[in-house]
């Protein structure tokens, strides 16, 4: 039986390894194709993770610090591969938007330092991308290795801010294989701008931007030709030169900035630190950068312009300029993608304004509007097709500061993105700058399709002092003035006040100040305040003037007039802080900070009484406390009697609104002073 029960197991184990042999007999080299598991997991199932890679970012700028206009930081990429095999790595440094404390507009801070951006251990050379604020590393393959490789950029903070405000800033790093993020590390700073005081602004006419347009040459020009006429060099002689020659800086790019982007054309403006002439090349990939478009004209500030480009297409392009000398500076190799197709809105008078409290400042026949410097104003843009809108900012850039050709696009103030608050209907308050100027107001609109342009209101913003009254003897402010305004109107040829319109704030603060926006046009300006003989003056804004004036009172001396000024004073005062004690015993927070207040003073007070005692005077005239004062003994005890009783009256005022639980502290410290004065004095 045991035999039969061995034969019959035999054949169960020999069936399965026949029919095995049988299939790879008759399906040959089935094995010899099968892949191991080792490579399985290798190419397709092991997926990266951080520990494969050490990846560390740091910055020149301790993190945290405060930065200055101008003020450079360079940032260092440490990295290195603890892979069994060489893996395709990608490195992508940013840099964002700075937030203005305060508020919640944005401003571009950092520029790219162009030229800094270092090529990695195997020779990738980084590729910038100015829409996106990034530079990009695309290493083919890193190796396993035991040294950390580094790659390095550099920042510079823009030095045409005008915010006053603090503004944070964030810059970061992400290191990734085949798509997988692996790392990401952030850095922050602040910038603050120290202002620079200011002329009065006046108005001037700024000159139009010199455009290259861009024509594809397909043999690409020689470098900027030098030429080889002496010039300005010194003639051998026996004269003298009274002053050594300057020594010029190295040749080098200021800054490199896109204006705008569309389906088939790019604007780009490059600024170089001396007078030069350009080879601009641009292709479709980073190793060929084939079309070339040559300036010859040497200027600090270039405006170029692409055209006949295809839409929805990745272009890189480097710069190479040069200056008289024949020294040549080439740029990194940037990048950007022109959008699906033309999509952008345009933007006329018709469908943009701009208003505070209210008033609207823009319209057809104003050319100008006039606003008190730091004042929020409201952008409205109403726009027929907005589903081709993804985003519309809106800032304020200075027309003035801009060097040698007048650019426009600088000194940026704010910045605010536009919500849709109504069907086609975008609105959003931008801060005004807090320092004189003459500036525009810009518009920068995204469309879905990758696009963006920039365009400003067609109308100029002087940025102006508040209105000021004072005294005309003493230049002092007047405080607490009344301010009517009326605006004349050309309909009726009359003035209309503008107070039945618009509830307006036209009492002047204690620096004797009023804050205004209006556009352009005659005002007639009625000043009062008690004491003060009254004054009308007219105003041409916008035509005559473009600042707020400063409007002086004569003072009345009458004693009517003294007695009328005293009894409104203290009206006012009274009014104002029986209004404000209202608001305050609102809230709860403030009610339980009071009492806690309260309780302060009496435990301060009770430790005095505690310590009193022990420093007496033998007469018993003066009580003199360790902590290195004294007062006569009955001054003392009315003190501490008024105030007990003035803390016994809160605190049963307390009691009887909000419970014993609050005030049981209080009220014990009460009692307890009390007990102490009667035994120690």
């Amino acid at each position: 039986m045991s035999n039969i029960v061995s034969k019959e197991r035999f054949f169960l184990v020999l069936f399965p390894v026949l029919l095995f042999g049988l299939f790879f007999w008759i399906k040959p080299g089935l094995l010899s194709n099968a892949q191991t598991p080792e490579e399985i997991d290798v190419t397709a199932t092991v997926p990266a993770t951080p520990t494969d890679i050490d990846f560390s970012f740091s910055g020149s700028e301790t993190e945290g610090v405060t930065l200055n206009d101008g003020d450079q930081v360079d940032f260092t990429i440490q990295y290195r591969s603890n892979l069994g095999s060489s893996q395709l790595f990608e490195i992508v440094g940013g840099w964002d938007e700075g937030l203005i404390e305060g508020t919640g507009n944005y401003i571009d801070v950092f520029e790219y330092l162009v030229g800094s951006g270092t090529a990695s251990s195997d020779g990738t050379v980084p590729v910038i991308d100015l829409q996106n604020r990034t530079i990009t590393w695309n290493i083919d393959s890193l190796a396993p290795s035991a040294e950390y490789h580094s790659v390095s950029f550099s920042l510079t903070v823009r030095d045409d801010l005008t915010t006053e405000n603090r503004i944070s800033v964030t810059t970061k790093a992400e290191g990734s294989i085949f798509g997988n993020l692996l790392h990401q590390e952030e850095i922050g700073y602040y910038v603050q701008h120290t202002p620079t005081p200011s002329s009065t602004p006046t108005a001037t006419a700024t000159p139009t931007p010199t455009t290259v347009v861009s024509t594809a040459t397909p043999t690409p020009t020689a470098g900027p030709t030098s030429t080889a006429t002496p010039g300005p060099t010194n003639t051998p002689g026996p004269t003298n030169t009274p002053t050594p020659t300057p020594v010029l800086e190295a040749l080098r790019f200021v800054s490199l900035r896109l204006t705008e982007v569309s389906a088939n054309k790019v604007k780009i403006l490059f600024k170089t630190n001396q007078e030069t002439s350009f080879i601009f090349r641009y292709g479709l990939s980073s190793k060929q950068l084939t079309e070339t478009v040559v300036g010859l004209a040497r200027k600090k500030s270039h405006l170029l312009e692409l055209d006949n480009l295809k839409p929805d297409t990745r272009y890189y392009f480097q710069i190479e300029a040069g200056n008289q000398k024949g020294d040549l500076i080439v740029s990194d190799i940037f990048t950007l993608q022109t959008s699906r197709k033309e999509g952008v809105v345009e933007i006329n008078r018709g469908n943009s304004r701009l208003s505070f409290e209210g008033i609207p400042l823009t319209g057809e026949p104003f050319e100008s509007v006039i606003v008190t410097k730091g004042l929020p104003l409201t952008v409205t843009l109403e726009l027929e097709e907005p589903g081709e809108v993804l985003s519309i900012f809106a800032r304020v850039v200075d027309s003035k500061v801009l060097g040698i050709n007048n650019l426009r696009p600088s000194i940026p103030t704010g910045r605010v993105e536009l919500i849709e608050m109504l069907p086609g209907v975008f609105s959003g308050t931008i801060l005004a700058p807090k320092q004189e100027c003459v500036c525009d107001l810009v518009l920068e609109i995204k469309d879905i399709y990758g696009g963006f342009f920039s365009t400003g209101f067609p109308y100029q913003v002087y940025f102006s002092p508040p209105l000021k009254i004072l005294n005309a003897k003493n230049s002092k402010p007047i405080e607490d003035a009344s301010l009517s305004i009326s605006r004349y109107q050309e309909n009726l040829k009359d003035y209309a006040f503008l107070g039945k319109a618009f509830p307006l704030i036209t009492n002047a603060d204690h620096r004797g100040e009023i804050s205004l926006a209006l556009p352009s046009g005659r005002y007639s300006i009625n000043v009062e305040a008690i004491g003060y003989l009254p004054v009308t003056q007219k105003m041409e804004l916008g035509i005559s003037t473009f600042t707020y004036p400063t409007i002086y009172l004569e003072p009345d001396w009458s004693f009517k007039s003294r007695c009328l000024y005293y009894r409104q004073s203290a009206k006012d005062v009274l009014r104002f802080t029986f209004y404000h004690a209202q608001d305050f015993f609102a809230s709860a927070r403030a009610r339980d900070a009071f009492l806690i207040l309260i309780a302060g003073v009496n435990l301060l007070l009770f430790l005095t009484i505690f310590f009193a005692g022990k420093g007496k005077s033998d007469s018993g005239k003066m009580t003199r406390i360790n902590f290195g004062f004294g007062v006569p003994k009955q001054v003392f005890n009315l003190l501490v009697d008024f105030w007990s009783v003035l803390s016994l009256f809160t605190g049963s005022f307390f009691w009887a609104y909000q419970g014993l639980v609050k005030v049981w502290l209080l009220l014990f410290l009460i009692l307890i002073t009390w007990i102490i004065k009667g035994i120690g004095l």
